[in-house]
């Protein structure tokens, strides 16, 4: 099984995915505990504080099986360094046209982060066909990505940024939203 089929196996099980910012390990391990309890079997853990790489890197040892990816990357190296932990995919929150070119051979799953259509479609002409819509609250939201699924259905979104719990089926309907990103169960 590649590393994205694995991926897809894991949010076709639960298509919410839990975005994590950890403070050490202990908290990554304490979450990670209470959210695969609840039945999340994908993790995003941004790299914003100076233990997100050892939380990425505790959560894959004690949950081989649980796909953990890292987010807010910015730069290859960082994606490099996700990847030395064991991170099972890449999620950027915009993606530079020099960003985008660095991360096309990861040997993992590069979900990029996208805004508008026009940065879609150039991201879906490099070969990226999952893309992160952020910060999609304050982007139109489930409208805009509705508006989106007519002239560019063959994209593919996984929408971060506002989303709440009472809004997540509002998202999970649209027929090109494969996953959601939230932090309203990792409060």
């Amino acid at each position: 099984m590649t590393p994205q089929d694995k991926l897809d196996s894991a949010i076709a099980q639960n298509p919410i995915v839990p975005v994590m910012t950890v403070q050490s390990e202990a908290h990554a391990l304490e979450l990670g505990e209470k959210l695969v309890d609840a039945g999340y079997t994908v993790l995003e853990i941004t790299l914003r504080t100076d233990s997100a790489l050892d939380g990425i890197r505790v959560i894959k040892e004690k949950w081989p099986d649980l796909i953990v990816g890292a987010g807010t990357i910015l730069s290859r190296q960082d994606a490099d360094n996700a990847l030395s932990v064991g991170s099972d995919f890449i999620v950027t929150p915009a993606t530079s046209p020099r960003l985008a070119e660095a991360l096309l051979d990861l040997p993992v799953p590069v979900i990029p982060g996208i805004s508008t259509a026009t940065e879609a479609q150039t991201l879906y002409d490099m070969g990226y066909k999952q893309l992160k819509f952020f910060p999609v609250e304050s982007c139109g939201g489930a409208k805009m990505l509705k508006s989106l699924s007519s002239p560019l259905p063959h994209l593919m979104f996984m929408p971060s940024g506002g989303i709440r719990k009472d809004t997540a089926d509002d998202y999970l309907a649209l027929p090109n939203v494969f996953a959601i990103g939230g932090s309203w169960m990792t409060k």
